[in-house]
Formats: C-alpha cells, structure tokens, sequence
C-alpha cells in the first residue's frame, strides 16, 4: 500500500527535511504513533474475542514503556486489559506472623 502524497505534504508541512529522520523528528513520531495503534488494535482483538467467550474483561490503562530503536528511544504507552472479578476473593498466601496450625493436640 502506498502513501498518498497528500498525507506525506501534510506530515512534512513545516518540517524541515533534515529533521525528518533525527532524533525525535518526523520518522520518530511516526514509529511512535504506529506502535502505540498497533499495540490498541491487538487489545481491542483480544478483548472482542474474550467477549465473544462469555468474559467481561475490559481495558485497564496504560503504562509506559522506553523502546530503543535505530535512531533513538520512544516512550509509548502499552495498554493493559483487567479483569474484572464478580462474587470472587483474591487470596494473597504472604503472611507475616505466627502460622496457625490449628487446634493443639
């Protein structure tokens, strides 16, 4: 697939071209907003198919992540999906005192 030279004009206006593809210019961005759209469509797949299944996950925010690249690092923001629990307890096993063995014998 091509790129229609109407949107590369649009994504060079006021740019100069030599910052095209230095740190932080034009192809920077780009990576940037492609791999956080690509990281959102995979989610979104996912939790359509958990859905589809019956599940109520549901999308849970985002962290932040450094990705190293040819030309420079790039934050992006990678979503995460949540679970959402209903009628359920979490049990942690951590315990940080005497064990309770139960009744003495």
């Amino acid at each position: 697939m091509a790129i229609k030279k109407d949107t590369l004009d649009q994504l060079l206006s006021g740019r100069d071209p030599k910052d095209v593809f230095s740190k932080d210019g034009l192809f920077d961005e780009l990576k940037k907003a492609l791999a956080e759209r690509v990281l959102n469509a995979e989610l979104d797949d996912h939790l359509e198919g958990e859905a589809a299944a019956g599940k109520s996950n549901h999308r849970n925010g985002y962290s932040k992540k450094t990705v190293l690249t040819e030309t420079s690092k790039i934050d992006i923001k990678v979503p995460f999906p949540g679970l959402r629990r209903e009628n359920r307890v979490d049990v942690c096993a951590w315990h940080d005192g005497p064990r309770d063995t139960g009744p003495s014998r």
